[in-house]
């Protein structure tokens, strides 16, 4: 992919996240609300406990100048979403 495409790319991306609308997420059990509901989300959704358990064998197949990086975006996004949660109001009810 030549720079340019990848610019576009990264603006139509970035574009689309901007202008998302706010979703509502259900409770994985019946009296969990706020922040332990979103924490134990993925731990109770077959296809996010795949795609949790595949993202720790890629990262974790490659050699150690990638892996290092990978776990770090990968920690990165994880807070950013959270502090991205908390500051619209979104984390906890």
């Amino acid at each position: 992919m030549t720079a340019p495409s990848r610019r576009a790319a990264a603006a139509v991306g970035l574009a689309a996240t901007l202008l998302a609308p706010a979703v509502e997420a259900h409770s994985p059990f019946p009296g969990l609300k706020g922040l332990y509901a979103g924490f134990l989300h993925p731990l109770t959704q077959p296809a996010q406990i795949m795609l949790l358990l595949t993202l720790g064998l890629l990262i974790g197949d490659r050699a150690e100048r990638v892996r290092q990086p990978a776990t770090v975006v990968t920690i990165g996004g994880v807070l950013a979403g959270l502090i991205g949660a908390a500051a619209l109001g979104l984390a906890g009810d």
